[in-house]
């Protein structure tokens, strides 16, 4: 987890098991959930070959779940609130990630 000065923007980054599965077979398994979802559908990393997002909302605090695909792992990344100036810091670390 990496949290900024403030303490209030947090992203946090767990690997997980694919086994094998297919992305839509591996998001029908991922109920937990953050508050209340707002959005979802397929998001874009220029260096991931597939990616789903989650906008969740607790509180009037919004954050984002990401789902980062390749291979046989899959990321889970949890970022916000989505409002933080700290959002093109994990822009610029998500550009970088190397997901192997």
């Amino acid at each position: 987890m990496v949290t900024a000065d403030d303490s209030i923007f947090t992203i946090e980054i767990s690997p997980k098991e694919r086994s094998g599965r297919s992305a839509d077979e591996f998001l029908k398994t991922e109920t937990q959930t953050y508050g209340e979802l707002v959005n979802e559908g397929p998001a874009k990393f220029s260096n991931v070959e597939e990616v789903y997002a989650r906008l969740w909302q607790t509180e009037g605090v919004k954050r984002f779940e990401f789902f980062l695909f390749k291979e046989t792992v899959v990321l889970q990344v949890l970022v916000g609130p989505v409002d933080s100036a700290n959002m093109a810091e994990f822009d610029q670390i998500m550009t970088t990630l190397d997901v192997k």
